[in-house]
């Protein structure tokens, strides 16, 4: 009983170690740029593995107050979608047409649209 007990504990050790590192390592790539002709400075965090999706936050500069967004499932035809929410309620989206998840650009470009796609402005953005 006691040796059943002492395998199947290392057992979950490993699995929850396993499971914990594998969420706290991120990477952060930084762009600074404008939605229309307002200044954004805007971060992706981008989990170490490639099953986790792609997040982070934004904020205009002249308020300083961040917005989040992340990345639906799925990269198609190397665009990808990012659902934007601001204190719980979505607000906007994001596609970027030279983005894959994996390999940032240096250079950005794409739309910002809000939560029904009646308005739109251009997006360009460069790393910082």
């Amino acid at each position: 009983m006691k040796k059943t007990f002492a395998i199947i504990s290392i057992y979950l050790c490993i699995f929850i170690s396993k499971n914990i590192s594998a969420q706290i390592i991120i990477d952060e790539v930084k762009y600074n740029g404008k939605i229309g002709s307002s200044p954004i400075i805007l971060t992706f965090l981008v989990p170490d593995h490639f099953y986790n999706y792609i997040h982070g936050n934004y904020y205009y500069t002249k308020y300083k107050k961040e917005i989040e967004f992340q990345g639906e499932d799925g990269v198609f035809e190397g665009s990808i979608k990012l659902l934007e929410s601001f204190n719980g309620k979505n607000t906007g989206y994001f596609i970027f047409d030279n983005i894959d998840g994996i390999e940032f650009p240096k250079k950005i470009v794409g739309k910002w649209y809000n939560v029904d796609g009646s308005k739109s402005f251009d997006v360009a953005l460069t790393s910082m």
